[in-house]
């Protein structure tokens, strides 16, 4: 029997044949089958910090048009291919959707539980910011030949769904550290001055403060031999999209994510703007990673861009040890490790 990643296409589609629409069936009836059981075991599958995020969207109405697509997108596969897998399993997983309620699916009632599985982050990152960024890429790519499904794509895409799944027990992790530790490493009386700021002013410190902490964390990853061997992980991305910035090792992920936690929460940051720099960290994260051409301009000697981030991941012997910001570039030119120059890198990886 053929290996399941081996059966996943890599490369481009030729527009109209049917085999783009037969994967698309079976991507559609598969993230209808998960959100289904998110709804159905919220207390297991949910994120609750993850919540408000997609609390306001019309979950049901989604799962009721993306079960519709399925099923037309497969029909319409078996019509052009007579033989396709992909269509054929899209359209079987639909129907068994669709016999368990489908956008009807009985909702179950949510608990508080100290372990759980992100699926309905990873069902959001896959539905709501995969196709914009995708699109984005297409629209004015930097590098022009590079597919959707370029080489390595299931390896980033291996990362991105333990990352998404395992965020459960990274906060079980995170939580129970910063518990122990923001006791004694709290300040009182900065914490009550941070809490008078309004949100917007209290956000835009936040992000600095929060850069600040996670550059000098990143440049100690580049720097430290041993911290390197974790952090080239992520640097070992051949090609740079939308999915590249996924490929993490699992201690550089646990560390981060505790670091800057512990960071905002021993500064005393309101949890409502911590809220919203979680929501904004998911979108800028993945955007700095993008194969999308954009520019600033003058500007970016303060904000981090896609091209200043490239240039991190870049081959060339004179980035090497360049751009450790991720939001704003200004401190990489405070620190003397700012590199931008007008062309954008041909290569990724490790040196």
């Amino acid at each position: 029997m053929t290996p399941f990643h081996q059966i996943l296409p890599q490369g481009t589609f030729k527009l109209g044949d049917g085999r783009a629409s037969g994967w698309l069936s079976f991507l559609l009836a598969l993230l209808s089958a998960l959100t289904m059981l998110a709804i159905a075991f919220p207390t297991y599958l949910t994120t609750p910090e993850f919540k408000i995020v997609y609390a306001n969207l019309p979950v049901r109405s989604m799962l009721a048009g993306a079960l519709l697509l399925s099923c037309g997108f497969g029909l319409f596969s078996i019509m052009k291919q007579h033989r396709t897998r992909a269509a054929f399993y899209g359209l079987i997983l639909a129907g068994i959707c669709l016999v368990f309620g489908g956008a009807n699916v009985t909702a179950g009632h949510a608990q508080a539980s100290e372990l759980y599985i992100g699926l309905d982050w990873f069902i959001f990152s896959l539905v709501m910011l995969a196709p914009v960024f995708i699109i984005m890429e297409k629209i004015n790519p930097v590098h022009k030949g590079q597919a959707i499904l370029r080489p390595e794509w299931k390896t980033d895409m291996s990362y991105f769904i333990i990352l998404h799944f395992a965020i459960g027990a990274f906060l079980i992790i995170t939580n129970t550290i910063i518990h122990d530790l923001v006791g004694w490493f709290r300040f009182p009386e900065i914490s009550d001055m941070i809490q008078k700021i309004s949100t917007l002013p209290q956000f835009l410190l936040l992000i600095l403060f929060v850069d600040l902490t996670q550059y000098w964390l990143h440049r100690l990853y580049h720097e430290n031999k041993r911290l390197w061997r974790v952090h080239a992980v992520h640097h070992s991305a051949p090609h740079m999209d939308w999915l590249a910035g996924s490929r993490l090792h699992i201690v550089e992920a646990i560390l981060t994510r505790t670091a800057i936690l512990l960071a905002m929460t021993a500064i005393g940051f309101s949890a409502n703007v911590i809220n919203i720099y979680v929501v904004f960290i998911v979108f800028s994260g993945t955007f700095i990673h993008t194969n999308f051409k954009f520019s600033l301009g003058v500007f970016e000697n303060i904000f981090v861009t896609p091209k200043i981030h490239h240039w991190h991941h870049a081959k060339s012997p004179e980035a090497i040890n360049k751009n450790y910001a991720i939001h704003l570039s200004l401190l990489d030119r405070i620190f003397g490790t700012y590199y931008n120059p007008k062309h954008w890198p041909d290569e990724y990886g490790v040196v």
